[in-house]
């Protein structure tokens, strides 16, 4: 398995375990069984060179989390979302290794740097949608 899904991995295993999220996917998705959901979405990557000898590599993950609006009034819905933004947030920071996740031996974690980076509506699902980018730096041996 690669580098991109080993993360991947940790991830959604990570959104799981905050208890207010009902559902997790690892692929883009739209229709849920229930909310709040998240969805991880590899977006993009860069390499910069550490050393004479290292290299940096970041892989970045976009977690979009939804939440139905017709449960609550605009502004509660938001609140409600809110918290769970903060509980993720929370979560990724907690553990900036990503503890106990397998990667090649010339390839080591960093640091994890969760970032909000916003709101948006899906209108035709009354949903609310955040995203928070997720950028993980490795430093690899070469």
């Amino acid at each position: 398995m690669g580098v991109y899904q080993n993360i991947r991995d940790k991830l959604e295993a990570k959104l799981n375990a905050v208890s207010d999220i009902n559902e997790v996917y690892d692929y883009p998705k739209m229709d849920f069984g229930g909310y709040p959901a998240a969805v991880i979405i590899p977006t993009e990557g860069e390499s910069d060179w550490e050393t004479n000898r290292d290299d940096q590599r970041a892989y970045v993950f976009d977690v979009l989390i939804y939440y139905e609006m017709n449960q609550a009034t605009p502004s509660t819905a938001l609140d409600r979302l809110m918290d769970v933004c903060d509980d993720v947030l929370d979560s990724f920071a907690s553990d900036k290794q990503l503890s106990g996740i397998s990667l090649p031996a010339n390839k080591t974690i960093i640091t994890v740097d969760p970032v909000f980076a916003g709101y948006e509506t899906v209108p035709d699902k009354e949903l609310l949608v955040a995203r928070i980018k997720v950028k993980v730096i490795i430093s690899i041996a070469t």
